[in-house]
């Protein structure tokens, strides 16, 4: 694990990887006001809980560029330290907690069950463990975190921040799905929730939401 690469990655495209998460959870900003709100600190004119979706999104991918962060194992228990971040500042009751209460899609049949922390815990490690490439593996996190819906909000972007984790661990990359490729990256999404396929969605992360270390 490199510390100055990572920190170099991060401090490069933080911008980037604020703007394109919140574009893909709907907050409709601007890449210049993102800018000024990462960079500044100058707030956007819009709702207070979309304020807070965009701070906390940055300081969670501040948080990937401290060693100490960097060092928590892949786990439940990191999950929920990665969700307290993303849902804090009063943005969620109880952040970091595990749902105990149904979630529905909108125009998705799929229902996710009520989540069970030893079993994703499990699934979190079967993942890590397989005998693949680092970036499959952190593809297949994203991905699992988002479909099982630990947490009543902030799924997508917990799921983000903890796969890169995983990612900036190894020295491999970030995803970033960038914020143009929105629709069809959640219709990808809205298909995989349905069928558990994973091959189409993760094709298109490959091609359309990868920031290499080496950049």
């Amino acid at each position: 694990m490199n510390i100055d690469r990572i920190k170099l990655l991060i401090d490069k495209y933080i911008v980037d990887y604020v703007y394109n998460a919140a574009r893909i959870e709907g907050v409709n900003i601007k890449y210049l006001d993102t800018k000024l709100l990462v960079e500044d600190g100058i707030e956007p004119n819009m709702d207070s809980d979309k304020i807070l979706i965009l701070k906390n999104l940055k300081d969670a991918y501040k948080s990937l560029r401290d060693e100490s962060f960097l060092s928590q194992p892949i786990d439940i228990f990191t999950l929920k330290k990665v969700n307290s971040i993303i849902n804090g500042r009063g943005l969620v009751k109880e952040a970091g907690k595990i749902r105990i209460d149904e979630v529905y899609f909108t125009n998705c049949k799929y229902i996710p069950p009520i989540p069970d922390e030893y079993e994703i815990n499990n699934s979190i490690i079967d993942i890590v463990n397989q005998n693949k490439n680092i970036l499959d593996k952190g593809i297949e996190l994203y991905l699992y975190v988002m479909r099982a819906q630990p947490f009543i909000d902030g799924n997508k972007r917990t799921a983000n921040v903890f796969a890169n984790l995983y990612l900036l661990q190894n020295d491999a990359s970030i995803i970033s799905i960038h914020a143009d490729k929105k629709k069809m990256f959640l219709s990808l999404l809205s298909k995989f929730y349905e069928t558990n396929d994973i091959s189409k969605i993760k094709e298109f992360i490959l091609n359309n939401g990868i920031y290499k270390i080496s950049n």
